[in-house]
């Protein structure tokens, strides 16, 4: 008779390769390095994106403030330009406050060089580049040299000259020309 042996046997049987700790450790160690280094490149990307939109927050802050700015300086520019008319006006405006009293002194030494006696009266005073021009009437030619004598001892007036004089009917009809002296206004 023929015998099978249906159990296996057992001292031929192939063995099984056993994993040692050691090449488990080295399996371990390089999971954990690449889950560390997974969180390290995570955290740096979330770091980034932070750094990122912090310095997109801060260049619109800037470029709103620049915006601002602009407006300031296109203010500033309006003053300025507004600051510049009104001390053109202010220094017009001293110019004819100092030249101001020029006619009242002219006037008023006019005034007192004019013969006391009333055989003398003017009738025009005009003042131009050119000197000043008095134009009168005197009863007599007497009156129109004491007038002019009087002009010349104010020391207001210099260069006193008859340009004409003309006799009528009721009295001497005449014309001066003088200049302002230097040291007054």
């Amino acid at each position: 008779m023929i015998r099978v042996n249906l159990l296996r046997d057992r001292t031929t049987r192939a063995k099984k390769p056993v994993i040692t700790t050691e090449t488990s450790r080295v399996g371990v160690a390089f999971i954990v390095l690449f889950l560390v280094s997974i969180l390290v490149m995570g955290w740096w990307w979330w770091s980034l994106a932070n750094e990122r939109q912090e310095k997109t927050t801060q260049i619109q802050q800037l470029q709103a403030e620049s915006q601002r700015l602009q407006k300031v300086q296109v203010e500033i520019a309006e003053f300025e330009k507004l600051k510049t008319s009104y001390e053109g006006r202010i220094q017009i405006i001293e110019a004819l406050k100092s030249r101001q009293t020029i006619p009242v002194e002219l006037l008023n030494n006019l005034i007192k060089s004019v013969p006391e006696a009333p055989t003398l009266w003017l009738t025009a005073l005009t003042e131009n580049q050119a000197g000043i021009n008095i134009e009168g009437s005197a009863f007599n030619i007497e009156s129109i040299a004491d007038f002019i004598s009087n002009l010349e001892k104010s020391g207001y007036f210099k260069s006193v000259e008859l340009n004409f004089w003309e006799e009528g009917q009721e009295a001497i009809r005449f014309s001066l020309k003088c200049d302002r002296s230097q040291r007054v206004g």
